[in-house]
């Protein structure tokens, strides 16, 4: 992306800043799912409407990925280590088999950290990124 909105730009921040918070997440009683959705994402609160008929209208998340709902994205790792999380950590009795989920979620967050980076335009030097 070469040019951007600044109110695109600030929504992207504030995700990549969301993200990084994610790839933060420690403990066993942490339930991902709620860190997740529409009404979590300043993206999505910034581009999604289904009354205005616009779902992920203009959102540079939808346009690199060709599609709406944050497909053909690191998203969709997430949802699915978040769907597995979600149910299996309560019942998980190991504390290792739990740390594994976590880690695994963690390692997903941080591949959606590289890509919604990678949506930053060229402008923004690496120094710049990095302090995001």
């Amino acid at each position: 992306m070469t040019l951007m909105e600044t109110y695109t730009l600030k929504a992207l921040k504030e995700s990549i800043a969301k993200w990084e918070k994610n790839a933060e997440l420690k403990g066993a009683d942490v339930r991902f799912s709620k860190h997740l959705g529409i009404d979590n994402c300043p993206l999505c609160l910034l581009f999604y409407s289904y009354t205005q008929n616009r779902i992920c209208g203009n959102c540079p998340v939808a346009e690199q990925g060709g599609t709406t709902g944050c497909e053909n994205t690191p998203y969709g790792q997430c949802i699915r280590i978040t769907d597995n999380c979600d149910v299996h950590l309560r019942k998980l009795d190991s504390p290792a088999k739990k740390a594994a989920l976590t880690r695994k979620w963690r390692a997903a967050c941080r591949k959606e950290v590289e890509f919604l980076k990678s949506l930053l335009p060229a402008a923004l030097t690496v120094t710049d990124k990095d302090k995001l």
